[in-house]
């Protein structure tokens, strides 16, 4: 990995999860199995390379947590499946992937999402963000436009694996705490399939270059 790589997870992390980070032009294809690269055998070269990175990190998290190495692979919603043991979630952008881990027993869920530090085109903005949340962005500065989504994504990845349900954008407010680097997660569903609104907890972190953010659900 280069030496000069800046880790944005490790101090927004749960305490019970693992993080490994790395830029994905380090990652090398030679370390995943058979079975890995027929999944990406069509696709282009950045896509290869940034799913070549979350593998190999997320077996670095999961090594960390006692599971030994095996195939991570996509189900047929894209969705890595993980082994029974663990809880985690994976996320790459250019020149920044992250995966993390946790035992089972001690987190319900976990997601992350690493984004490029940079406002939201305008047009977009009204998809994904809630008129409070306008506001706030509004109020501050553009590029939290960006780390609300990233918050929502985080959200996503993981209430996924137990609703198995798309979840709207506007389905989840956003309450930033920038003083803490914690935000708070409001849940609205008209269907009330939306669990877990009490035990929600997320932090973010950011650089010059990226931002990041973490979303787990307490047992």
């Amino acid at each position: 990995m280069a030496t000069s790589f800046e880790h944005l997870f490790d101090s927004i992390a749960p305490p019970a999860a693992e993080v490994a980070e790395m830029d994905p032009e380090d990652a090398s294809e030679n370390e995943l199995y058979s079975s890995e690269l027929a999944q990406i055998a069509s696709a282009i070269a950045t896509r290869r390379r940034e799913y070549a990175a979350g593998r190999i990190l997320a077996r670095v998290a999961m090594g960390r947590c006692g599971v030994a190495a095996t195939p991570l692979l996509n189900g047929p919603d894209r969705a890595p499946i993980w082994p029974a043991a663990v809880v985690g979630s994976i996320s790459h952008t250019a020149g920044h992937a992250v995966a993390m881990a946790a035992p089972r027993g001690d987190l319900k869920a976990l997601g992350c999402d690493i984004e490029v530090r940079a406002a939201l085109p305008d047009r977009v903005d009204k998809r994904i963000l809630l008129p409070r949340e306008q506001g706030f962005v509004a109020a501050t500065s553009r590029w939290y436009g960006r780390l609300i989504f990233s918050a929502k994504e985080s959200v996503y990845k993981s209430l996924y694996p137990t609703t198995k349900r798309f979840i709207n954008f506007h389905e989840v407010e956003i309450d930033l705490d920038l003083d803490r680097g914690k935000f708070v997660i409001n849940l609205y569903s008209k269907d009330g399939k939306l669990p877990y609104q009490d035990r929600l907890r997320g932090r973010f972190s950011f650089n010059d270059r990226f931002l990041g953010t973490v979303v787990w659900i307490e047992t």
